[in-house]
């Protein structure tokens, strides 16, 4: 498949989709706190999309038929379970380590982005096993450039970290 170019009109909207996942992702991570459900949290994505413009690139997946495929606008993980947990009644627990996702489009262009957060206070274990894996990666991004992201998860502080002494 060839390589399309891309205008600087097409990066810019690019550029716009990525600044409004981000944007979202951000006000998502604020709001990730004890009491707060994970239907909640999403919730709030979907208002902060439809404000921006934005549509879900989760919400109906894979058809995009109302009422058929994923029903969350963004897709939400607590603790051990596998990614794209489905939004909720869960209420998030002091303690807790979160995985939000979102993925949107913007005028035609998608942008995807996602982080894992703590939830308050975590367990200097937890935020170790956090630490450890954004440091893997970084390193095993190191060793092997030709899969490297743009930016690694330990230089973009993909680690785990609190605000609060663990």
């Amino acid at each position: 498949m060839p390589i399309i170019y891309k205008s600087r009109r097409e990066i810019e909207l690019m550029r716009r989709a990525g600044q409004v996942a981000c944007q979202i992702l951000a006000k998502m991570r604020e709001a990730a706190v004890p009491g707060v459900t994970t239907f909640e949290l999403d919730e709030l994505a979907r208002v902060e999309m439809e404000t921006a413009g934005a549509v879900s690139g989760s919400r109906f997946y894979p058809n995009y038929k109302p009422g058929e495929g994923y029903p969350g606008y963004t897709c939400i993980s607590v603790n051990d379970e596998v990614v794209h947990g489905i939004p909720g009644s869960r209420a998030l627990k002091e303690g807790d380590v979160v995985t939000l996702d979102v993925a949107l489009q913007v005028n035609g262009y998608f942008a995807d982005t996602a982080t894992t957060v703590p939830v308050g206070r975590i367990s200097a274990e937890t935020k170790k096993c956090g630490n450890s894996s954004a440091t893997a990666s970084a390193e095993a991004c190191t060793k092997n450039p030709a899969r490297s992201p743009i930016s690694s998860p330990a230089s973009s502080g993909g680690a785990i970290s609190s605000s609060a002494p663990a």
